[in-house]
């Protein structure tokens, strides 16, 4: 039981992490985007990008993809630490 909730947590902790960085590099793209125009010419853009939307299936699959890896490695961790003892 102690192994799903680690890989539980560790699973929340990486993917928080991931969207924190995604909401960063997107607000750092934002504040430092200078446009770049040609000698007399004004030419405005119509469409603006931020990141990109994470569709919630997306969201679950990865989530619960990330919780098995971190569980098989840890219990992996654990066998061989009961074997090495």
């Amino acid at each position: 039981m102690r192994i799903v909730v680690q890989s539980l947590a560790g699973s929340i902790v990486l993917h928080v992490v991931y969207f924190i960085c995604i909401v960063a590099i997107g607000l750092a793209q934002t504040y430092l985007y200078k446009p770049q125009f040609a000698p007399n010419t004004l030419v405005l853009q119509q469409e603006i990008a931020f990141g990109y939307v994470a569709q919630f299936p997306y969201v679950g699959v990865s989530f619960i993809v990330v919780a098995f890896v971190i569980g098989f490695v840890l219990m992996i961790r654990d066998r061989k630490r009961r074997l090495s003892s």
